[in-house]
């Protein structure tokens, strides 16, 4: 089976991305994962055609996540895609930022399971936003709902500019997830957003971990984790950020690091440096 998840929306996609991931984990224990990353390295596919290949000995099924899998235009590589179609127990989820090119353009018809993530702007992009606060607890006053829109919209057009794939969305999100710490709170008020709003300059959370996911010199990465540190951003938020964003061997090594943390073995502080002094 192939989920082919597309499109520009990387915040929405990434969820979605999540939920069948647990869900595939929820139905097979077992369940064999690995993740490939083609942008990484586009020779990766023929490992994924060996991991796919490979019969499970102890696992009762197989999935490979797999990002830019139209780099390895091959036609050894778009059959194997084809054989997996409608396997069972096998796995196949894609998430890519664009539409395909022609010769990948089966992953948009059936039997594939295809879902296109458009940028969210205006009205969809606010309704959105307001399913998500009332998910996370967060209920404005009529002040404070409109800054914070205005923030989000003016603002997050500016971040898509410099972040490739990134805009309003993941601004929303994460000025949501601060506000959500003052739940005890009946209602946000404009005073509230301007408070978290008006330190949080351009230059932040979003832009830093794509600057340390872009960079494989741990120098680089540690200066800008510094940075980060500095303006007193918060080390869940830091790596909570990190992990929306990674493919492949970083996305795994995050994940070890958040059972990590969540078992008491280790700190945010821990895990973030440890992970930048890697130099993955």
């Amino acid at each position: 089976m192939i989920v082919y998840l597309y499109g520009p929306d990387s915040y929405r996609r990434g969820e979605k991305l999540r939920e069948l991931l647990s869900l595939y984990k929820k139905k097979n224990p077992s369940l064999d994962m690995r993740f490939f990353d083609f942008e990484e390295s586009v020779d990766d596919w023929m490992v994924a055609r060996d991991f796919l290949e490979q019969p499970s000995i102890f696992q009762s099924a197989k999935c490979a996540v797999i990002r830019g899998v139209t780099i390895p235009d091959t036609k050894e590589w778009i059959k194997t895609l084809k054989f997996y179609i409608e396997k069972k127990n096998l796995f196949l989820i894609i998430s890519d930022d664009k539409k395909p090119k022609k010769a990948f353009a089966f992953l948009t018809e059936k039997p594939v399971v295809s879902q296109k993530f458009e940028k969210l702007v205006g009205t969809k992009l606010t309704t959105f936003l307001k399913n998500k606060a009332e998910e996370l607890g967060v209920y404005f006053s009529p002040d404070g709902w409109k800054f914070f829109i205005k923030y989000v919209c003016e603002n997050g057009e500016f971040l898509s500019l410099k972040i490739s794939g990134e805009h309003g969305i993941w601004l929303g999100m994460m000025t949501l997830k601060k506000l959500s710490l003052m739940r005890q709170k009946k209602q946000i008020q404009l005073s509230d957003v301007e408070q978290i709003t008006n330190w949080f300059s351009r230059d932040k959370v979003y832009i830093l971990t794509k600057q340390i996911m872009g960079t494989g010199d741990w120098k680089k990465k540690l200066a800008v984790l510094e940075k980060a540190f500095f303006q007193k951003e918060d080390p869940s938020h830091i790596f909570n950020s990190l992990s929306y964003g990674a493919y492949g061997r970083n996305a795994l090594l995050l994940a070890d690091y958040d059972v990590s943390i969540k078992s008491g073995k280790l700190e945010y502080e821990e895990a973030l440096l440890d992970f930048v002094l890697r130099g993955v």
